[in-house]
């Protein structure tokens, strides 16, 4: 078993140099877009790059997660990080005041926000965690869910939660992800919460607003649980189950 420690020492070991090198020039973008208004406050940085070094994981998992279910898609190093969704679709976002957003808080964004929206083109837009309009957004959802939407307004037209016009939600890819995430089997990742065991999965769903908030969530969950167990235990996935979580 590992420490917290020992882990974080794991995790930046097996992202390549490049990466971790672009993760940097992210960081710069980003906290010279915050100076000009057009991104959020940045965080501190060993903090998010820690962060984004849980996010780049996590698509690497999730790649092949949907492998081992015989679904594959190139999850890794897109997956939360290099999405893309028509600029319209952010926009239409933006805009929404459905009863659904609103009981969401999704309709809470920042200026800054509704500026850097207001001046996307017609192309297709970054909604993941490598735009850096985005990126420190990504970082405080999760530690402020009562505070603005930013970049979960853009980000939720991803395929894996709620799509948009041209792009129709990939259910299982769904599943997978909100099993990860709200279980959570990531340790201080996108909620900033302790890693979870999965022998809490099944009490976890019946709790829980993503997971519980479909029959077929909830069943899909319970399904494809034994899979994703044998594809981190296996070496395929981040080994989660080395991490000793009683010395954090």
């Amino acid at each position: 078993m590992l420490s917290c420690a020992d882990f974080d020492r794991l995790l930046l070991a097996t992202v390549p140099d490049a990466t971790l090198a672009s993760f940097e020039r992210l960081f710069d973008e980003a906290e010279a877009l915050a100076r000009r208004g057009l991104a959020g406050d940045p965080p501190p940085r060993k903090a998010w790059r820690a962060h984004l070094i849980r996010a780049w994981h996590h698509a690497q998992d999730m790649d092949a997660f949907m492998a081992a279910l015989g679904s594959p898609k190139e999850l890794a190093g897109v997956h939360d990080l290099a999405e893309v969704a028509p600029s319209t679709a952010v926009r239409h976002n933006l805009a929404r005041r459905d009863a659904f957003w609103v009981e969401a808080g999704l309709h809470r964004v920042s200026p800054w926000y509704a500026r850097w929206v207001s001046g996307l083109g017609d192309d297709d837009v970054c909604i993941g965690y490598l735009n850096p309009h985005l990126a420190a957004s990504f970082y405080w959802r999760g530690l402020r869910p009562e505070g603005p939407a930013d970049a979960s307004s853009a980000h939720l037209a991803s395929d894996h939660h709620l799509g948009h016009g041209a792009s129709r939600i990939d259910p299982l890819e769904f599943v997978v992800n909100a099993v990860v995430h709200q279980l959570p089997r990531e340790h201080f990742g996108v909620h900033h919460r302790p890693l979870t065991s999965w022998s809490s999965l099944r009490s976890t769903v019946g709790r829980d607003p993503v997971l519980s908030s479909a029959d077929w969530v909830l069943r899909g969950a319970l399904a494809v649980a034994p899979v994703l167990i044998g594809v981190e235990r296996s070496g395929h996935a981040t080994p989660w189950h080395r991490l000793d979580v009683s010395r954090w």
